[in-house]
């Protein structure tokens, strides 16, 4: 089942306004993911940090956490959460631009949340 946070998204106003504030807190960019994503990944420094993919908020969007991503093993595992009541807004879409496969779901509350598969590296090459 779940296994770690992953990610946390962030919407923002200004991305190279964040990247320096983000910056100044040590962190580091990852991943830079071009129009129409327009989002950058940045952690700290060392093994098994949170990644924070902060993107450029759209028109009308709201700014600040737009949700928490957990890392799961499988696909079987969003299919065992939903079995047991979870409700699903997507499933086992996967996202090239990050690798990820991601399925999405709300709270009680109305609180938008995502499960993550990471892909797999292929051992064939090399």
């Amino acid at each position: 089942m779940v296994r770690k946070i992953d990610h946390i998204d962030i919407r923002v106003s200004d991305l190279e306004a964040a990247e320096r504030f983000f910056a100044t807190l040590g962190m580091e960019v990852l991943r830079r993911m071009p129009a129409p994503r327009n989002s950058l990944e940045m952690k700290l420094p060392g093994g098994n940090q949170v990644v924070f993919e902060i993107r450029l908020a759209k028109e009308g969007e709201p700014r600040g956490i737009a949700h928490v991503g957990f890392e799961i093993d499988s696909a079987e595992d969003v299919e065992a959460l939903e079995q047991a009541g979870l409700p699903f807004s997507g499933k086992n879409r996967f996202v090239p631009a990050s690798g990820r496969t991601v399925s999405n779901f709300t709270d009680t509350d109305g609180g938008k949340w995502q499960l993550t598969i990471a892909q797999k590296e292929d051992a064939s090459n090399g």
